[in-house]
């Protein structure tokens, strides 16, 4: 206890000895590693966009009365239904793609998670049932079904215990740079209905 004692007094003395500007947070920035960023925002949007389902694609096969609520629609649009206020869970405030039947009380969410190398998006995937269970309760008396649209990337082995979690959880995994991406989604929410 004296040697502890003793340990605090040597910190406390040594912070007194240093100048305030030094205790001042500095701002890393991940430029050249590959970490976040502009390229974390161009690859992604182009992914999102190969992958996008539009209602069009929809109604093609027959699958009538969807709105697209994507984004931030999603909660606007049923708070207004609900009458209630509510407050989503983070990563859960804006999918990247939403599909309402208001009739069938029915919702379909997709998100889409692009990545090249190693990073935090490794982790968001584990979050999948997580975000069907919270949706669900969000949305009372509405069926929801959360899904991911994957790059391959998450295709190698360290990923296939959370893709099968995922699957065990209820939460189908699609691959978007698949050439019957399309198909098999909407093959999926046909069969779902």
């Amino acid at each position: 206890m004296k040697h502890f004692i003793s340990l605090i007094r040597v910190i406390k003395d040594l912070i007194t000895m240093i100048p305030i500007s030094n205790l001042i947070p500095v701002i890393v920035k991940n430029r050249g590693t590959g970490a976040g960023g502009a390229n974390t925002n161009k690859t992604g949007l182009a992914f999102e966009k190969v992958a996008s389902i539009m209602v069009e694609d929809l109604e093609e096969r027959g699958i009538t009365g969807f709105l697209n609520v994507s984004g931030a629609k999603l909660h606007k649009m049923m708070k207004e239904f609900l009458q209630k206020n509510m407050i989503p869970a983070p990563g859960c405030k804006k999918p990247d793609e939403a599909f309402l039947n208001v009739e069938t009380k029915r919702i379909f969410i997709i998100e889409k998670k692009m990545q090249t190398g190693g990073g935090s998006v490794e982790e968001k995937i584990q979050t999948g049932a997580f975000k069907q269970h919270h949706y669900s309760t969000l949305y009372p008396g509405y069926r929801v079904q959360y899904m991911y649209c994957l790059a391959n990337w998450f295709k190698k082995e360290e990923h296939k215990s959370a893709i099968e979690y995922l699957k065990q959880n209820n939460v189908p995994v699609f691959w978007g740079e698949d050439s019957n991406y399309k198909d098999t989604v909407l093959e999926f929410m046909l069969s779902s209905l």
